[in-house]
């Protein structure tokens, strides 16, 4: 009798696991938008510690949403957002050549993503910033960033908005992984703090944009763990009678 119990309780268990690999899980992965381009003569760039021609690195790193996507809105322009800190937080790091610190999401963020497309290009809008003085954790030659911004339309690139639903920009973005060249005369720029004045300024000539996808380990939905949980209890319960009936 012994043996038939732990050989059912083994049995649960086995039942257990392949009802959790079964159970929905929310796909993780990590979206990364790189820049990279040159140093241009339509602001001085040198308070900043650029020079013009000089070559630059820009990288975005879109955050996890999983299980809550950001909000935005759809239609034939998609645009995600974040103004305030009930606001899903869009990017999980920023960086690039020269700029200094570890990216800090600011206590009054100023976040955007928007794709749309035009005839012979689709343009990709990045925006992070901070409304506040106190920054988002990143410097420049010793300056406060207020924001970094991209505005580029790219060659071969065109956004499928085809839907008008607004979906999570990580499913979204993972279908166009690939290297981009710019086609349009818009730049990147980097803008500091003074006083919400921003005074120094560098700007870039965008050349090319890569789009690159790293998936990470998926997550059970939180319905999956209460599902999971009450399983393994009953199970145990199962169990525990058995051994009782057993026993005595």
């Amino acid at each position: 009798m012994h043996i038939q119990t732990r050989s059912r309780f083994r049995s649960w268990l086995l039942i257990t696991a392949a009802f959790a690999v079964a159970f929905p899980t929310i796909a993780a992965a990590q979206i990364v938008f790189t820049l990279r381009g040159t140093i241009n003569t339509d602001a001085d760039p040198t308070a900043l510690g650029y020079s013009v021609g000089h070559a630059v690195t820009i990288s975005f790193t879109l955050n996890d949403f999983a299980p809550t996507p950001p909000r935005g809105d759809g239609g034939s322009i998609f645009s995600w957002g974040e103004s305030n800190t009930a606001h899903p937080q869009l990017f999980s790091s920023v960086g690039g050549t020269g700029i200094n610190g570890t990216f800090a999401r600011a206590a009054d963020p100023l976040g955007e993503i928007t794709v749309e497309n035009f005839a012979d290009s689709s343009r990709l809008f990045l925006n992070v910033g901070a409304n506040n003085p106190e920054g988002m954790g990143l410097s420049v030659n010793g300056y406060d960033l207020e924001r970094i911004t991209i505005s580029a339309s790219f060659a071969g690139l065109v956004w499928d908005t085809s839907a008008g639903t607004l979906p999570d920009p990580t499913f979204f973005f993972q279908n166009y992984v690939g290297t981009y060249a710019q086609v349009s005369t818009d730049n990147a720029r980097i803008v500091d703090f003074n006083n919400f004045s921003p005074v120094n300024e560098a700007t870039i000539t965008i050349d090319t944009l890569t789009i690159s996808y790293t998936p990470l380990s998926a997550v059970p939905e939180p319905s999956t763990y209460a599902a999971i949980a009450g399983m393994c209890a009953l199970g145990f319960a199962t169990w525990r009678r058995h051994r009782s009936v057993n026993c005595g």
